[in-house]
C-alpha cells in the first residue's frame, strides 16, 4: 500500500484530511494529516523497515 503524509496548519483542515485519508484507503492509498514535519517523516519511514505489512505469522519464529 502507498503511503500519504499530509502536513495540516490547523484543526479544520486536519480533520478534513483525516476524513479524505479514509476515502483514499478504499484506493489502496494509505493518507494521514499530521501538523508536523518531523512526525510525517517519522510515519513514512516506518513503511521502509523490513517486515513492515507483514502479518505476524508471515514473519519467521523463533
Amino acid at each position: 500500500m502507498q503511503r500519504v503524509a499530509i502536513i495540516v496548519p490547523g484543526e479544520l483542515a486536519f480533520a478534513l484530511m483525516h476524513m479524505a485519508g479514509v476515502v483514499a484507503g478504499f484506493g489502496g492509498v494509505e493518507a494521514k494529516p499530521f501538523r508536523t514535519k518531523a512526525e510525517a517523516i517519522a510515519w513514512l519511514s516506518e513503511a521502509l523497515q523490513p517486515g513492515h505489512g507483514e502479518s505476524p505469522e508471515a514473519r519467521p519464529g523463533p
